[in-house]
């Protein structure tokens, strides 16, 4: 499967000290688990991809493009892929969204991290995710982020 085929036409591959504090330890499932926070929904969706940890080069490749068809036949695609004591691959439609969806990784993690400082996460329902996900403001908003995204300099 290739990231094209799901409107992905922007891909960006970062490591956030952030992310990578979380991809680093034996928490690193969090990341792609149920999301914890509406704007988690909005921006990254319902569900991230968390790929184990893999030598990089070919090897990753093959390991991530199989987990990333197994995702989309279970989840859809996802727009984040935080692949394990690495860093984070974001899908998007241009350069500013991929930066948008590395901004909302950075800040899902910073969350994480202070959360399970203070104990165990408490994920949103599936239930209260497909709500956020699907309500018509939330459509809205989301349309609006991507619009913005396409108004800045540089964008098509």
């Amino acid at each position: 499967m290739c990231v094209v085929d799901a409107g992905a036409t922007t891909v960006a591959h970062t490591h956030p000290e952030s992310v990578n504090a979380l991809l680093c330890s034996d928490r690193a499932d969090v990341l792609a688990g149920p999301p914890i926070f509406p704007d988690q929904v909005v921006v990254i969706g319902r569900r991230a991809l968390l790929v184990p940890y893999t030598d990089p080069g070919v090897v990753l490749a093959r390991v991530a493009r199989a987990r990333l068809a197994e995702h989309a036949r279970q989840w859809g695609m996802p727009r984040a892929i935080y692949l394990q004591n690495h860093g984070l691959v974001a899908l998007g439609s241009s350069a500013s969204e991929v930066l948008q969806l590395t901004e909302m990784a950075d800040k899902v993690s910073r969350v994480l991290a202070a959360t399970l400082s203070l104990g165990n996460v408490v994920p949103m329902t599936e239930e209260s995710a497909e709500r956020i996900d699907t309500r018509d403001d939330e459509q809205i908003r989301r349309t609006a982020l991507a619009r913005a995204t396409l108004q800045q300099p540089g964008n098509d």
